[in-house]
Order: structure tokens, then sequence, then C-alpha cells
């Protein structure tokens, strides 16, 4: 997870503005609180606190502890928002199991690099009757660039899994009743370069690759990318691909 962290690391002065998907999708998520207060609340991945600005509006909160694994978007998070910031890695939690009331995570967990073992972990924390709420980005997302990738040689695409996989993994590990919403969300950028740059400013310029390949590699992918996908008016389009989930410690999965 080191390059993960690097990557979010430097892109932490431009992440605000570039992160408009990101943006919608902590909305989304938040619209799905339905508490007015809670104990103690962990989150996961709140980077310079998109997510948890909306959440410390919906929720009084006695205590908020926001984890990141990149220290630079930790310290753009304001103080009176989350005095309790950790630096850390969700694939090794430093929180007492069965410790936690509410557990969210907007826009991060697509990156954990052993899922299975890794998020059975993170819901341990939960008390019992404690609540998670989870978006993250599935496969789909940039699919366009992911078809182009192999035949142009430039770049790949961070291998994410399905929606069904997390929400089977979910079920599986915690046996309670789990609602997904998953959506398609299209984006039109001015041109393929606004794309990229836009993915590196986010810091999803990740992909679990080496580098992304010389000038000519990228040529041919800027080619292509125009003559399959231009919109007629000649912008852009990228997919991205989102889930939501939430569940209850205290559910129980019905037959």
């Amino acid at each position: 997870m080191l390059a993960v962290q690097r990557s979010f690391d430097r892109a932490a002065a431009s992440y605000r503005q570039a992160a408009t998907v990101q943006a919608e999708a902590a909305a989304k998520l938040a619209a799905l609180l339905d508490m007015k207060h809670c104990r103690t609340v962990l989150e996961i991945g709140s980077g310079d606190g998109l997510f948890t600005e909306k959440l410390v509006d919906r929720v009084k909160i006695e205590t908020l502890l926001t984890l990141d694994i990149a220290r630079a978007p930790l310290l753009r998070l304001p103080a009176h928002l989350a005095p309790h910031r950790i630096q850390a890695d969700a694939e090794a939690l430093p929180i007492r199991p069965g410790s936690i009331d509410l557990l969210v995570s907007s826009s991060s967990l697509q990156w954990l690099s052993q899922p299975e073992q890794s998020i059975p972990r993170l819901l341990s924390c939960l008390r019992p009757g404690g609540t998670f709420l989870f978006a993250l980005f599935c496969r789909g997302t940039f699919a366009e660039m992911a078809q182009l990738n192999q035949s142009s040689g430039f770049g790949r695409v961070y291998p994410l899994p399905g929606e069904q996989q997390f929400l089977q993994l979910l079920q599986r590990t915690t046996r309670q009743t789990v609602t997904m919403q998953a959506e398609t969300v299209i984006r039109s950028y001015p041109d393929v370069m606004t794309l990229l740059h836009t993915q590196q400013a986010t810091g999803a310029g990740y992909s679990g690759h080496g580098r992304a390949g010389g000038r000519a590699a990228l040529q041919a992918f800027i080619r292509s990318y125009e003559q399959e996908f231009a919109n007629q008016d000649g912008t852009i389009p990228a997919s991205y691909r989102l889930a939501y989930f939430k569940g209850s410690m205290s559910s129980v999965i019905t037959s």
C-alpha cells in the first residue's frame, strides 16, 4: 500500500478541486445516514474531509476517529472537524475490536490489496448492533481506458472487484442483510489529457503496475480514445462504477 500512500500524498493539494465524482459519492453516502446521534465513529480513508464534513453535519458524534494511510491529506483535515486523526493502513487497523458504533468509508476501500482478509477485520471493530456505510468504486470504472490499455500499450487500470463480490463478502463475513445500490456515472472531459490529469490529481493514478508507457504509446492511446469514444461535441467520456453498502451487525439474513 506504500504506492497508494504516495499517490494520495502527492495529490493532497489538488484532490478537493478534482474529486467531483468522489464528492457526489460522499453526498449520496451521507444521505443514507439515518441516525442523529452516535457515540463512537471510525472513518476509513478520510483524506481531507470530503465525507467528514457531511458526516458531522448530519450526526452528533461524541468521538470521531478519522484514519487515512496518507499523511498529507490528513494534515488538511480541519482539527475542529476531527480532533482524533490517525495515519495508518486500514489493512493493519490499530483499533480495538468491538469498540466502534458506526464504521464509514467513502471512495477508499477499493484500494484494499486483500479485501477478503481486510474487510472482515474492519467489520470486527464494530460493537454488536453497530452500523457500517461504504461507498466505493468497482469494476467498470474507467472501462473505456481499460479497453484501450492493451491495444495502445499505454497505462493500466487498477483491477477493481465488482460490486457483487463486495456484497457477497459482506454478507458471507457478517451473516447479515446488507443493502446495496450501484450506479454508473459518466463524466465528460475536454480532452484525453484533461482526463488523465484529473485522474492523477485525485490520487487515482496508481494502477498496481509499472510505468504507463512511452510517448508513442500515449499518442496511440489518445488517438484510439478519441476515435472509439469521443462524444459528438468532441468531449471525452469516462465511466465510474460506484456501489453503496449499508448494514448492521444486529441484522439477520432471512431465508
